[in-house]
């Protein structure tokens, strides 16, 4: 079973007033959920059997330049690909476990 785990999410959502902000929080789940899952499957199936351990500790996506007016659902999408992008870098370079 391939499980993740996401204890803590911090993201600052400048530039959205407080509806779009709570819509794109609400978005976020499955958004994180689609990508991740597509991401991470082929991922680990690329990299065989063996499971890979990620301390993503103090990780920082930078910023997303997203043109108005902000989509929540394309807002969210957009939060997952970067995340997913940058766990693609991290996976290539972190040895087996």
């Amino acid at each position: 079973m391939n499980r993740i785990a996401i204890d803590r999410l911090d993201l600052t959502l400048a530039g959205l007033d407080t509806a779009t902000a709570e819509a794109v929080r609400g978005e976020l789940p499955g958004a994180l959920q689609r990508t991740l899952g597509r991401r991470l499957q082929r991922g680990l199936a690329q990299a065989g059997t063996a499971g890979r351990v990620l301390n993503l500790d103090g990780a920082d996506l930078g910023t997303l330049d997203l043109p108005a007016p902000a989509h929540p659902r394309a807002t969210a999408e957009a939060i997952a690909a970067r995340l997913a992008d940058w766990l693609d870098v991290r996976l290539a370079a972190t040895p087996e476990a």
